[in-house]
């Protein structure tokens, strides 16, 4: 785990500095490279939640509660992390307005997402006051 820590790293600072050096004569592939990075980062990066799943699947089961939940909470994650890299690379190409408006859609994207959660904890309510 640190080794790809260590790599990931190192592959981002290369990135930075070629994008640095590429922002002089052709700011559209720094972006590019950006982008690139990031998303091979990321698709690093989710092979090495497969462990974190199954745990996470373990506890669900011997809490009860039904799988539907454990993927409302990934599907939620995904968002958190497709608007984050999506919103830094607006701001890093300094279009903030639509930096605002990705943020503003993965809120209510999360927001649609945790529905049949708060759905849920309603009814357990329900049943618990009633």
């Amino acid at each position: 785990m640190v080794n790809t820590l260590f790599a990931v790293a190192a592959l981002c600072l290369t990135a930075v500095l070629l994008c640095k050096v590429l922002e002089r004569y052709a700011r559209e592939q720094a972006v590019m490279l950006t982008i690139g990075t990031a998303a091979g980062v990321l698709l690093l990066l989710l092979t090495m939640l497969e462990p974190l799943l199954a745990q996470m699947h373990q506890l669900f089961e011997l809490a009860g509660l039904p799988q539907t939940y454990i993927a409302v909470l990934w599907k939620a994650l995904g968002i958190c992390y497709v608007t984050q890299l999506a919103g830094d690379v607006c701001r890093d190409s300094r279009e903030e307005a639509l930096c605002s408006v990705v943020h503003m859609a993965g809120k209510i994207a999360l927001i649609v997402q945790a529905l049949p959660l708060i759905r849920a904890l309603l009814s357990m309510l329900m049943e618990v006051l009633g």
